[in-house]
């Protein structure tokens, strides 16, 4: 979500229950790439901005499992001096840290999905970013709609609900529509 100070805040809950927050500096007007990247393995929590890393910590253990709602652009949905006021273009979830590289493959291409017919998996192709299945990406909204208050994730077609003032503009980010949340 934006801070009051218009930076940014990634913000996770660790299995043992411990809050963890990376913040940014107030942003630039225009638009942003942001990742966040929670990697157990590696004991390391970051925060990324136009594919610098602007925070992070050591972490421990794992992000703990929820069967509770997810939000973006949000704190928990009723919090109103903890949303995002702004566009939101894109959101990808991957089951993995990504790395830095990957996340700059990210930030200068779109992400595309491509399903093979005769085996159907995902595999590469020529162009954008392309993944497959192993990649680890579980969700992709792309906000490509144009109307109504719903997004369909583009790998699992799970359906996400907008909220909070939506507004369906054409995009001026480098990629396709994007969402208005005020």
């Amino acid at each position: 979500y934006k801070r009051q100070d218009q930076g940014l805040s990634f913000r996770i809950t660790s299995a043992s229950g411990q809050d963890i927050e990376l913040t940014s500096r107030p942003l630039s007007p225009g638009w942003h790439h942001v990742a966040g990247v929670y990697d157990s393995d590696a004991g390391m929590m970051e925060l990324f901005v136009d594919g610098r890393r602007v925070d992070e910590t050591s972490v421990e253990g794992s992000v703990r499992n929820s069967n509770a709602e997810l939000y973006f652009g949000a704190w928990n949905g009723t919090d109103s001096g903890r949303r995002w006021r702004g566009m939101i273009d894109e959101i990808a979830i991957w089951s993995r840290a990504l790395s830095r590289n990957e996340i700059l493959d990210n930030f200068f291409n779109r992400i595309e999905i491509r399903e093979e017919i005769e085996l159907n998996r995902l595999r590469k192709f020529a162009g954008n970013f392309v993944i497959t299945e192993e990649d680890g990406l579980l969700a992709y909204w792309r906000f490509s709609e144009g109307e109504g208050n719903e997004t369909e994730d583009a790998v699992r077609q799970i359906l996400g609900l907008l909220s909070g003032g939506v507004e369906w503009v054409d995009s001026f980010a480098p990629f396709s529509e994007a969402v208005v949340v005020d």
